[in-house]
C-alpha cells in the first residue's frame, strides 16, 4: 500500500494532455471519467470510445521519484475483429511500494444498445 497522500494523474501520452488530477477530470471531454476503489486502484474510463482515442495513456503517481505506467488503446471498427496476441506483462517497480496496472476491456455490440 502507498503511504501518505499521493495524487494520481492520467495523461494522454501522445500530446501530454492531462486528463485528470486525483479525483478531478480536467479535460473538457465529457466522455472521460476517473474512479478509484481505494488508494491502490484508479481507473480511467473513456465512454463511448472513438477512433480518435487510439493511443497510449499514462497513469502517474507523484512519489518523490515519479512513477508512471503506460497503457495503449487500439480501437477497431465494429465489423472487424481484433487480433489477440500475447505480449509481455508490463514492468513493475521493484521497490517496497506496489503499483498494480489493470485494464478492463468491454466489447460492445453496435446492434445492442
Amino acid at each position: 500500500m502507498l503511504e501518505g497522500f499521493l495524487e494520481v494523474a492520467w495523461v494522454r501520452a501522445e500530446d501530454q494532455t492531462i486528463l485528470s488530477l486525483h479525483t478531478k477530470v480536467v479535460t473538457h471531454n465529457n466522455r472521460v471519467s476517473v474512479t478509484h476503489d481505494d488508494l491502490e486502484t484508479w481507473k480511467l474510463r473513456i465512454r463511448p470510445v472513438k477512433e480518435s482515442d487510439r493511443g497510449c495513456y499514462l497513469c502517474q503517481i507523484n512519489t518523490p521519484v515519479l512513477k508512471s505506467q503506460r497503457g495503449c488503446l487500439d480501437v477497431f471498427e465494429a465489423h472487424r475483429s481484433a487480433d489477440h496476441t500475447k505480449s509481455d506483462p508490463p514492468a513493475f517497480y521493484p521497490d517496497s511500494d506496489s503499483l498494480k496496472y489493470i485494464v478492463d476491456i468491454i466489447w460492445l455490440n453496435a446492434r445492442k444498445r
